[in-house]
């Protein structure tokens, strides 16, 4: 068996679907190409099958990121209004053809979801956890360790 990763993203898929191809399983990525670029005879007679496959591993974060460093952006106020109007579903129906579900948690498996509001012992050990120390472990999350953050011009 073959597997093929999207190698050939410049291709548009309908031309990639309508080729010989040399591979059992190939993997998309882009709800567009995935929802729209399949309409050719292989697929219409049965030849490639489509399918969509059960996936419970944790996937990459997507979103948009505020460059903060821009006077607009800075205002904490401005961001929270850009999150207030910014509506998934409408986004996910009319952008993203309806293939999105919306994020609930940093983590999709039951055992580490997150759920409900946290207990008085979870309270109490984030409150144990001095700011200092949470902050580094956030930094250390978001930039790895041995890496500064790099800052305009550095």
């Amino acid at each position: 068996m073959k597997y093929a990763t999207n190698t050939t993203a410049t291709v548009p898929p309908r031309s990639r679907a309508s080729r010989p191809v040399a591979y059992d399983l190939r993997e998309e990525f882009t709800s567009r190409d995935w929802a729209t670029g399949y309409d050719v005879p292989p697929v219409r007679q049965g030849r490639i099958v489509l399918l969509t496959l059960p996936d419970e591993n944790p996937s990459g974060a997507q979103g948009f990121f505020l460059n903060t460093r821009r006077p607009k952006l800075a205002d904490a106020r401005v961001r929270k209004a850009l999150d207030y109007a910014f509506d998934f579903e409408w986004t996910n129906k009319n952008i993203f053809y309806d293939l999105y579900k919306r994020t609930e948690s940093f983590s999709r498996t039951p055992e580490m979801k997150a759920s409900g509001k946290p207990s008085e012992a979870e309270l109490g050990a984030a409150r144990a956890v001095p700011r200092s120390i949470a902050r580094r472990g956030v930094r250390r999350a978001l930039y790895g360790t041995g890496l500064r953050r790099l800052r305009p011009g550095s």
